[in-house]
């Protein structure tokens, strides 16, 4: 029976590193997500902005610059999946280059640090 008199104070005592414990496993996720994130962040957010520029330039060229017979040579001409190639064309060129720059900012701040 005296054995068992010490768990309530190894109890207390574990109950009290439990807060210390969470408290220091929280402050390495948030510094870990918070460069990774913000990193990710600003790569994903880049890459949208860029892919939709570009596109809703090339439907402004296709439609007004062009005459309205050039368009309908060209439509009768081209595939009919001709705009989603070009569209899966250009994502994909964006798409490399900007994890190319991610390679290279991941490089600069290992350097850095």
């Amino acid at each position: 029976m005296p054995l068992l008199l010490g768990i309530p104070a190894l109890l207390r005592y574990l109950i009290g590193l439990l807060p210390l414990l969470f408290g220091l496993i929280s402050a390495f996720i948030s510094k870990l997500i918070t460069k990774v994130g913000m990193l990710s962040l600003a790569l994903v957010s880049l890459l949208t902005v860029t892919i939709g520029t570009l596109l809703s330039y090339l439907s402004d060229i296709s439609h007004s610059i062009l005459p309205g017979e050039y368009f309908l040579l060209a439509q009768s001409v081209l595939p009919d999946s001709f705009l989603e190639c070009v569209t899966v064309i250009i994502a994909t060129r964006i798409t490399v280059f900007l994890f190319d720059l991610k390679d290279r900012f991941i490089e600069y701040a290992n350097r850095i640090i």
